[in-house]
């Protein structure tokens, strides 16, 4: 996940923001910290998951080296209250490291204050442990995968239309175009605007927040 950390109200370290996006497109390829697979569990001891993200709930399951993290996604849910519970183990785990969890934001982004005299080696394992051991690694890309793309629909499209949508692109730009253009972020925006516009479709892509047009220029 995205994460800044914060001494003294000054950032010290990040990560890149389009870790977000990647996020949709793959539950495997931000959040540091994994967990390893157990050999022990059979095939027939997985769930029958059956829905849109079924797939993606039986790798997190064969993954998950912590039963809490079975325990959660048993059902094919996750709830307020479980992701409640996520985050207050990632918040416990901290502080026995003298990490403050200061915000933790509905995308995935966090910020922490870190102790005195740590360095950013040190709070950078810490945050990968906690990450881990709490299970927000695994549980957050479910969480946040879900919610940002419920159908869980190719997340390209789903930029590409939010960029559409927002007059970042024009329509006549069509989603071959974006893909040809994407490794090298070669788009023909139509507004200074542009890149901003593409990291809020990527890390929400489906929000009605800020949904407005934009007069090129």
């Amino acid at each position: 996940m995205r994460f800044e950390v914060v001494m003294s109200g000054i950032p010290r370290l990040s990560m890149a923001a389009a870790c977000v996006a990647l996020s949709l497109a793959s539950l495997t390829a931000c959040s540091p910290g994994g967990s390893t697979p157990d050999a022990s569990i059979a095939e027939g001891d997985v769930p029958r998951f059956t829905g849109t993200y079924a797939d993606e709930y039986r790798e997190t399951w064969l993954s998950a080296d912590i039963g809490f993290v079975r325990d959660v996604i048993r059902d094919e849910e996750i709830t307020e209250q479980e992701w409640a519970e996520v985050v207050k183990r990632f918040d416990d785990c901290l502080d026995e490291h003298d990490i403050e969890l200061v915000e933790y934001e509905e995308d995935g982004a966090y910020g922490v204050e870190r102790g005195a005299g740590l360095s950013d080696e040190r709070v950078q394992d810490a945050m990968t442990e906690c990450e881990g051991d709490s299970g927000e690694t695994v549980l957050g890309r479910l969480w946040h995968s879900q919610r940002q793309n419920p159908s869980n629909r190719d997340p390209n499209e789903l930029i590409y239309d939010c960029l559409i949508r927002l007059g970042a692109l024009d329509p006549s730009y069509s989603l071959e175009n974006y893909l040809r253009d994407n490794p090298e972020f070669a788009f023909p925006f139509l507004t200074d605007e542009g890149p901003d516009l593409y990291a809020t479709c990527s890390s929400a892509p489906l929000t009605t927040a800020g949904d407005r047009r934009i007069s090129s220029h």
